[in-house]
């Protein structure tokens, strides 16, 4: 859960410990939580994010790619520029099929299409039930 990330890809968008803490509140509310990764950002870090946050989610955590992101993104910085690299070398197929090796049993962790059309599951498919 690297803030500066974050920060970089959603700026003025609130930190991940605010947005635990919100989650968390609906959760103890009884509301019914989800939570999105997508894009999913912090590669990195996603077996601590999942650890972290499964136990408020009620629902689905949704895992997906960032897409077309040289088509959504103006490279002309080096901070844009590794930015840029880092996304993609967390999206290269080996990594996506390694996290989702990791959760597909977990009836709770569903797949956006970019991560379906990886793992050759049907759109329609979900951890390996038809939804």
């Amino acid at each position: 859960m690297n803030n500066k990330i974050l920060k970089f890809w959603e700026p003025g968008a609130p930190d991940y410990e605010e947005r635990k803490s919100c989650l968390m509140l609906a959760h103890e509310k009884k509301f019914k939580t989800s939570v999105s990764a997508e894009p999913m950002l912090d590669f990195a870090n996603m077996d601590m994010l999942v650890d972290d946050l499964m136990p408020y989610i009620t629902d689905a955590f949704w895992v997906g790619k960032m897409k077309s992101i040289r088509n959504r993104v103006k490279i002309d910085d080096e901070e844009t520029k590794e930015a840029v690299r880092a996304i993609e070398e967390g999206q290269a197929n080996n990594i996506i099929k390694d996290i989702y090796e990791r959760y597909k049993d977990n009836k709770k962790v569903k797949w956006k299409e970019s991560i379906k059309k990886i793992v050759g599951l049907k759109l329609s498919q979900q951890s390996g039930l038809d939804v």
